[in-house]
């Protein structure tokens, strides 16, 4: 069984800090959406840009989040492949160390869909995903503390706003009875 996850983006020139705390937030409880957790992440990138120190400082810290293990548990996906007119090889090798650095830490683990023939990039990408569930010995990513930290943050603002809203709907019927 297959659940795909699409989190809360951030722009990939952005710092961790200039990221909303929404959007922390609901990338970190992401992971309790399916549980007991996932096994991947797929990091999109697109290939029609330049890949930037930024971009690369911008993943680290945002999936930093979720503490050091999410790296063994990622896949990089590239999209806009087929506006390059190099191989993915070539084209990884030219965007520069920071590109390279991303790979090196998912583990080289990355998937160019080819548009022409979509339901073979499929097929390559569910072989891929399997090979990270193997190689993680069939495990669900774990969370650290730190993320069950903002998920006990996030669930105390949630237990508050509920509560500032019923409090506001007594009064309201309070005022309709008068």
């Amino acid at each position: 069984k297959i659940t795909l996850i699409n989190t809360a983006c951030w722009w990939e020139s952005f710092d961790l800090k200039d990221s909303p705390e929404v959007v922390k937030q609901e990338l970190v409880c992401s992971v309790f959406l399916c549980p007991p957790g996932p096994h991947v992440f797929l990091l999109v990138i697109n290939l029609s840009w330049p890949f930037t120190k930024e971009n690369r400082l911008s993943i680290e810290t945002h999936l930093g989040l979720f503490g050091e293990k999410i790296w063994s548990h990622t896949i990089v996906i590239f999209t806009g492949a087929n506006l390059i007119d190099k191989s993915i090889n070539q084209h990884i090798e030219n965007q520069g160390e920071d590109l390279q650095e991303i790979l090196r830490r998912c583990g080289e683990r990355y998937h160019a869909f080819d548009l022409k023939n979509k339901s073979v990039g499929v097929q390559e990408l569910l072989v891929k995903i399997d090979d990270v569930v193997v190689a993680n010995n069939g495990k669900h990513f774990e969370t650290c503390d730190g993320v069950l930290d903002i998920k006990r943050k996030r669930d105390e603002n949630e237990r508050r706003a509920k509560a500032r809203q019923k409090t506001v709907q007594g009064k309201r019927d309070l005022l309709k009875e008068l």
